[in-house]
């Protein structure tokens, strides 16, 4: 078989130059020889996608009647295997066929390096599709798709089988199939999957089956949208109300409660909700990890509400170790991001870098991916980012919005824009800064959030006040009931009551606005009242153990006192949030405060008002400011406990080390040390981990406060 292809052929295509039609007539070769046809149609694919047609129109006119046929009824598929083919086209050596296609180089790519599954090029199987659709002598496409849905079905590719009995309109079986599967979906966040699934199946077939409205419910749920659930609970309450509850299946009970315990978690109605929660594990088996894995997620809930946090980190541990032990990855996965968001929200960097590096790295070995990968990986970033790692935090933030994408939940890609603003302005690119937060904002509106609402709000008043809007930065807490008219007025603290990090963020917020009006225009009787304030948070978070928010806190008060003439306690504030600090090795928190706050570190030091490791850890924050905002360098401070004691390097620096870690000193990345040097980004990354190990460091930070005090560097 050859391809005809002569200067009457192309002219009629209107192709008349001399480069072309020595182009073309490359592929009048034999389909036998060795000649990649797939990849020289590729070629001329995109802006000449007529002449790809052509050559492949061409291709089909030279096989057979019988592969012909066979290439027409496996395009339905969007993968081939022989037993697939098989099915499909009710032959018998769909491997053979598959074998000569491939070694033929005609169209078709392999999907594994093992030979058993394959699929069209993108250009082919469009092309076949038309053809198969054009042709009215063809077989019943719903008939194909039936066949292959069988085949998934009895392979116990379950998902599979319901996208084929979907598009033959065998909705009996789709829904009898998804009723299966339908929870696993909504615990792998596979939220969009579903959603397309119930658009095309007609409303006739799920609108009264309970594990349907069920898995909605859910589904809403999970995305905070609680006006939404409404209908699915009103079917529900329908179901349950007119059945004898003895006839229903005991894991369907146990999942009614379990959701009604969750959706009055949602409600603040916390004790009702873990009394039905309770309920719900009577009545589940012990089989059903993933329904329970929700029990323990409400229950965990609630004990966070009511401020139990010990009790609520047990409880997520038991979720973990629970689905752990039951092979549920899924649910493993979910309960490690959600006891890694409360880690973190306490302050706790290192436990949440133990703990979501090791799932991360469980995850990346069985490479069992899911959306919930996202949250950990989003967490792995903030914690790098709070130790001033920030390049291994742009990357994890990254792969946290390339994993989110998958589940439809808009919280990833709207944190890593509030990331990107927080960066920018920490390192004076204001209108970046601004430009990522005004990004931020729009997904905010076209996809609410679930969890990050407040970080947008935190992130929005403090770049607003950065470019002095202060008229536009009053508007945006007035919906949490702050207003700024002649004094700062907020919702009432009670005197013995809990606060959550998000609240935290919108009181820190309003302190940082009342901060900025008092530099414009002081009011002293306003600026004790932010103190005051400021007091009465600072002991609520830390009652609460929310460092974090603790730490911001006392970053602005010190600020207020250094306003009020209070110098001396603007430095204790300081030398507090170092001592609170230094265990968890907060960096970023401190250099987002800017200048202010890189001078009373200054003075810390300079006057000995720190021990010996405080003031270490001090030098290492000032390190990380910009140059411009510390009144002078950390190597111009005082040497006292700075250079006494320092141990020689045992195995002394390469030449090769030394050129990057004065790169490294000098703030460029691994990707800008590689170009500079010359080098591989491997290479990089190998003289770092050496240059680490000699120093006995774990952060560049350190290594450059290591290297200053062995005087390897100016």
């Amino acid at each position: 078989m050859t391809l005809n292809l002569s200067s009457e052929n192309i002219e009629l295509l209107g192709m008349r130059t001399e480069g072309w039609i020595a182009s073309l007539q490359l592929a009048a070769i034999s389909l036998k020889g060795k000649h990649d046809v797939s990849g020289f149609i590729k070629t001329f694919a995109g802006s000449h996608t007529y002449i790809a047609d052509y050559l492949m129109e061409e291709v089909l006119s030279q096989l057979s009647a019988q592969v012909r046929t066979f290439l027409l009824q496996t395009s339905i598929l969007d993968r081939l295997n022989g037993g697939l083919c098989n099915a499909v086209t009710e032959r018998q050596d769909s491997d053979v066929i598959l074998r000569d296609l491939y070694h033929s180089n005609l169209f078709l790519l392999p999907l594994d390096d093992e030979g058993q599954w394959f699929r069209y090029h993108h250009l082919f199987v469009d092309l076949l599709r038309a053809r198969f659709h054009d042709n009215t002598a063809s077989d019943d496409p719903a008939t194909l798709h039936k066949r292959a849905a069988a085949w998934y079905e009895q392979s116990g590719m379950v998902q599979e089988a319901i996208q084929h009995f979907v598009i033959a309109k065998e909705y009996p079986c789709a829904v009898r199939l998804l009723e299966t599967i339908v929870m696993g979906l909504v615990m792998k966040a596979q939220f969009k999957t579903l959603e397309e699934w119930l658009k095309i199946i007609p409303a006739s077939y799920t609108s009264e089956n309970p594990r349907i409205n069920m898995a909605f419910a859910w589904l809403h749920l999970m995305r905070r949208n609680l006006d939404k659930v409404a209908p699915f609970l009103e079917t529900l309450e329908r179901f349950f109300g007119s059945t004898d509850q003895d006839r229903v299946e005991p894991a369907l009970v146990g999942e009614w409660y379990a959701l009604q315990s969750m959706l009055l978690n949602a409600q603040g109605r916390t004790m009702e909700g873990r009394d039905l929660a309770e309920r719900a594990l009577q009545f589940l088996p012990t089989s059903e990890t993933q329904v329970r894995s929700m029990v323990y997620m409400g229950l965990a809930e609630a004990y966070q509400q009511v401020f139990d946090s010990q009790q609520a980190a047990v409880t997520y541990e038991t979720m973990i170790q629970t689905a752990h032990e039951s092979g549920d990855l899924t649910s493993e996965i979910l309960g490690t991001s959600l006891l890694g968001r409360m880690h973190l929200q306490q302050g706790k960097l290192h436990s949440t870098f133990r703990l979501v590096g090791q799932m991360l790295q469980q995850i990346e070995q069985s490479r069992s991916f899911s959306p919930f990968s996202a949250t950990l990986y989003g967490e792995l970033a903030q914690v790098h980012y709070q130790w001033h790692q920030l390049e291994e935090a742009r990357s994890y933030f990254r792969l946290s919005v390339e994993w989110s994408k998958l589940g439809g939940f808009s919280d990833a890609e709207i944190y890593h824009s509030v990331f990107l603003s927080r960066l920018f302005q920490m390192e004076g690119d204001l209108q970046s800064s601004l430009m990522e937060i005004e990004k931020a904002l729009d997904l905010k509106r076209t996809a609410a959030p679930t969890l990050v609402g407040e970080e947008v709000v935190a992130q929005q008043v403090s770049i607003f006040t950065a470019l002095g809007r202060v008229q536009d930065v009053e508007h945006i807490l007035s919906p949490f009931g702050f207003t700024f008219n002649d004094e700062l007025a907020y919702p009432t603290l009670p005197p013995h009551g809990g606060i959550t990090h998000p609240m935290g963020l919108l009181y820190n917020s309003a302190l940082r606005i009342l901060l900025y009006r008092m530099r414009m225009h002081p009011e002293p009787q306003a600026l004790r009242s932010g103190i005051d304030l400021a007091n009465l948070l600072v002991t609520r978070l830390l009652e609460n153990n929310i460092l974090p928010s603790a730490l911001q806190t006392l970053l602005l008060r010190s600020q207020l006192y250094a306003m009020d003439g209070r110098h001396q306690s603007g430095l204790r504030d300081i030398a507090g949030a170092v001592a609170l600090a230094e265990e968890q090795e907060f960096i970023s928190i401190f250099v987002e405060e800017g200048g202010t706050i890189a001078r009373m570190l200054t003075a810390l030091c300079a006057d000995h008002l720190l021990t010996a490791s405080q003031t270490t850890y001090a030098r290492n924050i000032l390190l990380a400011f910009p140059q411009n905002e510390t009144a002078m360098k950390p190597s111009a401070m005082p040497a006292a406990k700075f250079a006494e004691d320092v141990e020689p390097l045992i195995e002394p620096l390469t030449q090769r080390e030394m050129e990057v870690l004065k790169l490294i000193a000098a703030g460029n990345s691994n990707r800008d040390i590689g170009d500079k040097l010359v080098i591989t980004l491997s290479a990089v990354k190998k003289h770092t981990g050496n240059i680490f190990h000699k120093l006995s460091v774990n952060s560049r930070t350190q290594a450059i406060v290591r290297a200053r005090e062995l005087g390897l560097l100016d």
